[in-house]
């Protein structure tokens, strides 16, 4: 137990007070950003709000937060408070960020529930997206339900098996032997997850911009909740990636050859990849929010 409080007060993974209040706020702002859209979705329905983009918005969400709790950057906050000293507000500043990602998540479950409670049907004379027919919203909540379960239960498999226990090395063979399997494991896993988080990430936005192209109809889409979403995670990328700084990777100068570059960037891509699809996420709702404003103020019809 000494060896454990003493890791875990050298390697604090907690925040300071001040920095956990304002990440807090940022934890409010993210599921607050979703709010504006919703309501839209009830009131309105779901014409100009393409299906493609609520199951690849819903997928990378999943996928984000699988990352997140899979990711070994959050091992010793995990480790410090499973069965470690943290205990208080020190636990909970120590598993803020999981808990941000987690929020994210729930913000877009409720999104994509109202979607499929709300949905528009299309018509002859007035599509509702681009292309038709959009995807059925049974085979949505079945691929994204099916994604989830599988994903969050193989990552936490990851997280609570981990093999980097940072204050049990009473065998130091064995502890080399299960950390060679579980590291091949988690980066077999972490390679499946990353290019398909950010595929589902560009596609959300490459439907979705086309949609309203397309249309020329801001529709049921919510320019405050855009904007909202926008500020909220890009920020949401920033705090994450001040809070992993430390085991954020970048091997040496890239320029040397071509197999230096792919290692940096490999090594560099897979400790920020949650941080760079927030980001990514955020950089596309303000391109989205920009189409429709511009295209809004061209009809001279702008609704919030």
């Amino acid at each position: 137990m000494q060896g454990e409080l003493e890791w875990c007060e050298e390697h604090p993974a907690y925040q300071s007070p001040a920095r956990t209040a304002v990440e807090t706020l940022l934890c409010l702002l993210v599921f607050v950003s979703y709010v504006p859209q919703d309501l839209s979705i009830v009131a309105h329905g779901t014409r100009a709000i393409s299906s493609r983009f609520v199951l690849f918005h819903s997928l990378s969400s999943t996928m984000t937060l699988a990352l997140r709790l899979c990711h070994p950057v959050f091992y010793s906050a995990f480790n410090c408070v499973d069965g470690g000293p943290y205990t208080g507000w020190k636990a909970y500043s120590a598993l803020l960020g999981v808990i941000q990602a987690a929020v994210q998540f729930i913000a877009s479950m409720i999104l994509l529930a109202l979607y499929a409670a709300h949905r528009t049907p299309p018509t002859a004379d007035e599509p509702v997206e681009y292309p038709e027919p959009g995807v059925p919203s049974t085979v949505i909540k079945t691929t994204v339900g099916t994604v989830a379960v599988t994903v969050i239960t193989v990552s936490l498999a990851f997280l609570w098996c981990n093999q980097f226990p940072y204050f049990d090395q009473d065998d130091p063979g064995t502890l080399g032997r299960y950390t060679a399997v579980y590291i091949v494991g988690l980066g077999l896993w972490m390679c499946l997850l990353v290019p398909a988080n950010l595929a589902a990430v560009v596609l959300q936005f490459v439907y979705q911009l086309r949609t309203a192209h397309e249309l020329h109809s801001q529709g049921a889409l919510s320019l405050v909740s855009l904007l909202m979403q926008a500020i909220a995670l890009v920020s949401l990328a920033v705090a994450q990636t001040l809070r992993s700084r430390s085991g954020i990777m970048w091997v040496g100068p890239p320029w040397h050859s071509i197999q230096r570059f792919l290692e940096m960037w490999v090594a560099f891509v897979s400790t920020i990849n949650t941080q760079l699809a927030y980001l990514l996420v955020g950089l596309g709702f303000l391109a989205l929010f920009i189409a429709v404003l511009l295209d809004r103020r061209s009809t001279g019809r702008i609704t919030l």
